[in-house]
């Protein structure tokens, strides 16, 4: 389904938001993508999501670091990634995102 913000009189939320564990990081990321690269030290991780904010950065690809300490990349509003910033440890609903990303990290 595609809403044009034309089409939007109103927005509202409904009931208090559950805060999940781990920083906010969805549930079904933290423990696979904790286990998917434990040999990387935190320098080595830190250096990936530099790299790959950097090449976000070159294709004008707009993003936020989100969670404790800014660890978790949200790149077009959709698509997570979160360390070790594998193609594991990514989650998008949106499968061309997803596909043009995982691209991205294998270039990285």
């Amino acid at each position: 389904m595609v809403l044009l913000h034309d089409a939007i009189a109103e927005v509202s939320s409904h009931g208090t938001p559950r805060s999940p564990p781990d920083c906010g990081r969805p549930p079904a990321l933290a423990p696979a993508s904790r286990q998917s690269d434990s040999t990387a030290t935190p320098a080595e991780i830190e250096g990936r999501r530099d790299a790959i904010c950097e090449a976000l950065r070159r294709q004008r690809i707009p993003f936020q670091l989100e969670g404790c300490g800014g660890e978790d990349l949200l790149v077009l509003g959709c698509l997570r990634c979160v360390p070790p910033y594998n193609a594991r440890a990514v989650s998008c609903e949106n499968e061309i995102v997803l596909s043009r990303f995982t691209e991205l990290l294998a270039g990285v």
